[in-house]
């Protein structure tokens, strides 16, 4: 193939994304699937297009499908934490913790500041009745993103479960405040 073909297939396959990714937005999982896996065939090594093809997929409760996609992501970009999280998601709703958890803790490992990481982990800890793990967990969520009144919530639930009421009270107050001033 040569260098101007190549180049006119990169624009088509990348305009193929924008538009695969407004079907996303407006809700249409089915089409936006379907012109990912064109996008696809074009150029296999598009990380991106994998873990949009992921989302599809989920959204269609297609959740083998998901976990293939954001597999072959990482294949091409392991440290891709968002399509850590994306995985961890699928393996949540198939009810496989401990990969959901090697998920959690991949994507905190290669970004140990982002939030989300660490408020998933905590949910997941919940699941399990690990309620101490989860206040640990949710409260280095709060260090990172003190304003988020979810996150002062779950962990108000969290010291209720194991009757500390005072701290749960101190939380759940926090959180009802800040969601307040939204």
């Amino acid at each position: 193939m040569g260098f101007f073909s190549k180049i006119r297939r990169s624009f088509s396959s990348a305009a193929s994304m924008v538009n695969a990714n407004e079907l996303f937005k407006k809700e249409r999982y089915e089409e936006s699937a379907n012109l990912l896996e064109k996008c696809l065939k074009d150029d296999p090594s598009r990380t991106e297009a994998w873990n949009n093809l992921g989302n599809s997929y989920e959204k269609l409760d297609r959740l083998s499908d998901a976990e293939t996609a954001f597999k072959k992501a990482l294949e091409y970009h392991p440290e891709a934490h968002l399509t850590w999280i994306n995985l961890g998601n699928v393996y949540r709703r198939l009810e496989r913790h401990e990969d959901e958890k090697v998920c959690n803790e991949e994507c905190i490992r290669l970004q140990p500041n982002f939030y989300v990481g660490w408020m998933k982990m905590g949910r997941l800890y919940r699941r399990q009745s690990k309620h101490h793990e989860a206040i640990t967990a949710f409260k280095r969520a709060i260090e990172l993103d003190p304003n988020n009144w979810a996150l002062w919530v779950m962990l108000s639930e969290d010291y209720m479960t194991l009757g500390q009421v005072d701290l749960s009270q101190e939380a759940c107050s926090r959180g009802l405040n800040l969601r307040g001033q939204r």
